[in-house]
């Protein structure tokens, strides 16, 4: 890892997911000239970036649990069985899902860290719920950082919250996730405008990367910067609606696409890499090599993609309950998901991660 970390490696981690977040929405991936990320395009040439990288999966209790455990998970938000996170109890989250995996807070807390969460959501929230599962030592919501307006804290809060947070650390090696959600879809910014308002898209998007930008202002004149790696990424990709595809001139059609996976800080050296069609299963591999880690016992399906020799047939097959994607290499150089008949070996997987 000294290529990429020549300094050695980070003491501490911070993991930013971007609620619905493709790589597309940056303006350095879709050349439309809109100006909407210039703090997320700044980073191109600071730290570490890396390209064709897709979700393995969505939405978010699946994208985020997935991703902390490199795993497949069936259940999501609703369902027709009436089993879905917003449709059963907290009390059913916990008893379904406590340590039911090994995941990547429960490997670092083995190993000296504190592991923190923020999530935008309400505390006792089943997404929260989901969070304690895995288990952090603390998970954090609206409730904790004095929010109490609708049902979660806008990007400007929550990007606040994590400046609080990450102060508050002093000796002991941290790792913090979190999750802000005012580019979910549907929804509108309440604080930053682009241009006269009136594409909801760019709004909320623009006004993620001016919040994104205020943190990374300070967290660069902070004595973090040197010992921690900040991670930008995204719990998954954009829902594909013809809105978004219109606003952003894109063509794709499934809940698979690239997502953004940005490394800054830490002495990290920039530069670009190429994924080659990998997905998100790779997050929670990746860290671990990061902070060479190597002897954890896990469930993991994905391999780091700092690891040449890690081959997993599941690293191009992304997801969604019953349906199904391969990432693919067209003739034209570029990947893109296309839809495939049920993998068994996922199927199976799901009796074990519920």
């Amino acid at each position: 890892m000294s290529l990429y970390f020549p300094n050695g490696k980070p003491k501490n981690i911070i993991v930013i997911f971007t609620e619905g977040m493709s790589s597309k929405v940056i303006d350095l991936e879709n050349n439309l000239g809109l100006k909407i990320t210039p703090n997320m395009d700044s980073l191109y040439n600071e730290g570490i970036v890396i390209e064709n990288y897709f979700n393995h999966t969505a939405a978010t209790f699946r994208g985020l649990r997935g991703q902390l455990s490199s795993a497949y998970q069936y259940r999501d938000g609703v369902d027709s069985k009436g089993e879905g996170f917003f449709q059963i109890n907290s009390e059913k989250v916990s008893d379904t899902y406590n340590h039911r995996l090994i995941s990547l807070p429960e490997i670092l807390n083995d190993n000296g860290f504190n592991t923190y969460f923020i999530a935008s959501t309400e505390d006792h929230s089943n997404l929260n719920t989901l969070l304690r599962s895995m288990p952090f030592k603390k998970v954090y919501g609206m409730e904790d950082f004095d929010w109490h307006i609708n049902d979660r804290m806008s990007d400007k809060k929550i990007f606040s919250a994590l400046r609080t947070l990450v102060a508050e650390q002093t000796s002991k090696p941290f790792f913090i996730g979190m999750y802000p959600s005012g580019t979910h879809h549907g929804m509108d910014s309440p604080d930053q405008k682009y241009h006269n308002g009136s594409n909801s898209f760019y709004n909320k998007f623009y006004n993620y990367d001016f919040q994104l930008g205020d943190f990374i202002t300070w967290f660069k004149k902070s004595h973090f910067y040197d010992n921690t790696l900040l991670i930008i990424t995204a719990d998954h990709s954009t829902f594909p609606v013809p809105e978004f595809k219109q606003s952003f001139n894109t063509s794709s059609d499934y809940f698979v696409d690239t997502i953004p996976l940005i490394m800054i800080g830490a002495g990290i050296k920039p530069m670009k890499l190429d994924a080659k069609g990998n997905n998100s299963l790779s997050i929670a591999p990746t860290i671990l090599q990061i902070l060479n880690i190597d002897n954890a016992p896990n469930y993991f399906l994905g391999c780091s993609l700092f690891d040449l020799k890690c081959t997993s047939k599941f690293s191009h097959i992304s997801v969604i309950g019953d349906s199904y994607y391969r990432i693919n290499l067209k003739t034209d150089a570029n990947y893109s998901a296309e839809q495939i008949d049920s993998v068994p070996e996922v199927v199976d997987f799901y009796n074990v991660s519920g």
